[in-house]
């Protein structure tokens, strides 16, 4: 299946220059393609290819400088199902993501660094089936990706069933 949807990026780390303090806070779209196995009516695993977009924010100081993440990640969940009904679903997952992430600084102050790293990342979410074969779903999941405050992805997609 694809899922597009808005995803939010939160920290603070310290600037190069002593006692300053960068807050980012920016969200952009982002998109995934999912795959997966249910082993049980109950019970499966999901892995996903995850294009958290590439928010960017014009920064306090210096003036004219904009910071901006761009972030790819990797990553597999156990999916625990609960049916309600015969057409609605609920879900929630728990695994881990495997990320890759540029920040270029761009402006006033030009630089570039990238980062890369394995950390838990949960969801819950809601299936409505459209018959046997598709689904309509709409998820939120949350990354503890190790330096941030807050990095979640709150998606609407497709899911095809074989």
């Amino acid at each position: 299946g694809g899922s597009a949807g808005q995803s939010q990026f939160e920290f603070s780390t310290e600037g190069d220059a002593p006692g300053t303090v960068i807050n980012f806070d920016a969200s952009d779209n982002g998109f995934k393609v999912f795959g997966g196995f249910r082993f049980v009516k109950y019970f499966g695993l999901e892995g996903s290819y995850v294009d958290l977009g590439a928010p960017d924010q014009d920064l306090d100081a210096p003036a004219g400088t904009n910071l901006k993440v761009d972030v790819t990640a990797w990553d597999a969940y156990a999916v625990g199902v609960l049916p309600i009904g015969k057409v609605f679903e609920v879900f929630g997952k728990a695994g881990f993501i495997w990320w890759d992430a540029d920040l270029a600084i761009s402006g006033t102050l030009s630089a570039s660094d990238s980062d890369s790293g394995s950390d838990p990342a949960y969801g819950v979410g809601v299936a409505f089936r459209l018959g046997k074969l598709i689904a309509i779903r709409g998820e939120y999941e949350q990354f503890e990706i190790e330096d941030t405050d807050d990095v979640h992805l709150a998606s609407i997609g497709i899911e095809f069933r074989f």
